[in-house]
């Protein structure tokens, strides 16, 4: 992972998920970030990958305009199972270098290229923030979603057994 082009996060989930269960995290996972506009969405076994199309046109809010990629991954640890997410965004540094380099070209001072590059880099910051937001949203849901799952099969027992 080279910094600070890509960024891992990673979370814990409440309990393990069951391999026949992942099934329906991926699916969620697919719809939460269906709804923050990513393009191109793959599920493959414990995996959820999207790219970010640069010709689109978004929003200035828009969270995952300011990436090239992304992928959740569920994995197993010793206490149980983790959601990941690892996001790719070298447009987004590449354009905060660009800026600082036209602008202290065109203006023939040094302090206008750091004054931009501070300003790329502290909305950097902020985006990485709001990704880490987007993990945590989905680790609230996916748990909910995991808790309901539970709660319907011990009601489904319970009706067949008495």
């Amino acid at each position: 992972m080279l910094f600070p082009f890509s960024k891992e996060f990673s979370r814990p989930l409440k309990r393990h998920v069951a391999a026949s269960e992942v099934g329906m995290v991926t699916n969620y996972i697919q719809e939460f970030i269906n709804g923050k506009t990513a393009d191109d969405i793959f599920i493959e076994g414990n995996q959820v990958s999207f790219d970010v199309n640069f010709f689109r046109i978004r929003w200035r809010g828009d969270i995952v305009g300011t990436i090239d990629n992304g992928m959740f991954t569920i994995s197993d640890d010793n206490n149980g199972s983790r959601l990941t997410y690892k996001f790719y965004m070298y447009r987004m540094v590449g354009f905060i270098c660009l800026s600082a380099i036209i602008g202290g070209f065109f203006s023939q001072q040094l302090w206008v290229a750091l004054l931009l590059f501070c300003v790329g880099m502290f909305n950097w910051f902020i985006m990485m923030v709001r990704h880490e937001r987007i993990l945590a949203n989905i680790v609230l849901g996916v748990n909910s979603l995991l808790d309901e799952h539970v709660k319907n099969a011990l009601n489904d027992q319970l009706k067949a057994t008495g």
